[in-house]
């Protein structure tokens, strides 16, 4: 009676940790959102538009991952001393994208639609600011860091 009833409980458990990709324990599934942050580049009106595409997969009220996706885009402005942008920003950037996508895991949808970001120039903003308590956010590249939380923030718009 024992080992059935121990064999019985292991198959209810591996039945729900195979369904963890699409559907949580509790019955929830999980949903996918995409969603895109974008201005006109105002340094060369014939250049791609800044930008960021991003999908977004959450679990009831939960992020559960935060992804960069293709796009035509410009996310990370190529080096530019005069404008005080370095090589050794870009990299810096680029050493700590993951680690801003992976800090939104486990933050509720109201919390990551509470977060500000504005960059200098774009829709009337007078400067580059982030406010996104618990974020991971880059300092020193503020103006692609608020494009990937504006850009989650159009993900999650319609989410419930």
């Amino acid at each position: 009676m024992k080992k059935k009833f121990l064999a019985v409980a292991l198959a209810a458990v591996s039945v729900c940790a195979l369904s963890v990709g699409l559907t949580a324990c509790g019955g929830e599934e999980a949903k996918t959102y995409e969603g895109e942050y974008h201005y006109a580049n105002a340094w060369d009106e014939t250049a791609p538009d800044y930008g960021v595409k991003v999908k977004v997969t959450v679990t009831g009220d939960k992020i559960d991952k935060v992804e960069i996706v293709k796009s035509d885009y410009t996310q990370l402005s190529a080096a530019n001393d005069a404008a005080g942008w370095t090589e050794e920003n870009r990299k810096n950037y680029t050493d700590n994208e993951q680690k801003l996508l992976d800090s939104f895991e486990g933050k509720t949808i109201d919390e990551v639609k509470a977060y500000t970001a504005s960059i200098q120039n774009v829709s009337g903003a007078t400067e580059n600011k982030v406010t996104a308590e618990g974020l991971s956010v880059i300092t020193g590249a503020t103006q692609s860091t608020a494009r990937i939380i504006l850009a989650v923030q159009d993900a999650l718009a319609d989410a419930e």
